[in-house]
């Protein structure tokens, strides 16, 4: 009998074994499900804009950019004082000439800004006499050839022609890759639940 009974208690506990490792499994797949996920979704990444040229330089410029939606958001730049919102344009740039597509859009658009274009990008402001005088902000590929760009008007200082130009480069800064802390926070806590259910089913097997 006593034989019977320690037989009894050992198969027990291999089955315990048998089914916390087959759980233990389970809830590392689970885990790291949610940790891919949580870490893999794209999300729009800042960029910054460095101006070179003159003779009044933009002193800063920036946008966001989500390659799975293909849209820009905040897209401005500082000139002379003045806080020029491209981010509607670049959605729907101007693109023609030699760098015309069969349909421009904003992913075309980001290309020509990262130098992947038909020429070199550029920046220029023209003052416009118009009535009121407004300044016409140009940001993109400006060749004579070819063209792709944003662009928005600001108040005019009351001057006509070119009145200021040059280059520029983007820089790429990714966003901080450790998921929000409330997502997390729910995940874990489904994990948890799923452990404890498991446990129980294992018990009470």
């Amino acid at each position: 009998m006593r034989i019977a009974s320690e037989y009894r208690i050992a198969i027990r506990r291999l089955h315990y074994a048998s089914c916390f490792g087959r759980n233990m499994r389970v809830l590392s797949v689970c885990f790291a499900l949610v940790c891919a996920s949580a870490t893999a979704t794209a999300a729009p990444v800042f960029y910054s804009i460095n101006f070179t040229g003159g003779p009044t330089l933009p002193p800063a410029g920036s946008f966001f950019y989500d390659s799975g939606t293909r849209q820009f958001s905040s897209f401005g730049v500082v000139w002379n004082g003045l806080n020029l919102d491209l981010t509607s344009s670049a959605n729907s740039p101007v693109v023609d000439g030699a760098c015309a597509s069969a349909a421009p859009d904003s992913e075309d658009y980001f290309n020509y800004l990262s130098g992947n274009g038909c020429a070199s990008t550029g920046w220029l402001v023209v003052g416009q006499l118009s009535l009121p005088p407004s300044d016409l902000f140009r940001l993109g590929v400006l060749a004579p050839l070819g063209s792709a760009y944003a662009q928005t008007l600001g108040p005019g200082f009351g001057t006509a022609g070119l009145l200021a130009g040059g280059s520029f480069t983007i820089s790429a800064v990714p966003p901080g890759t450790v998921p929000e802390p409330t997502s997390l926070g729910l995940a874990l806590v489904a994990i948890g639940a799923l452990a404890w259910r498991l446990g129980k089913r294992s018990a009470s097997g």
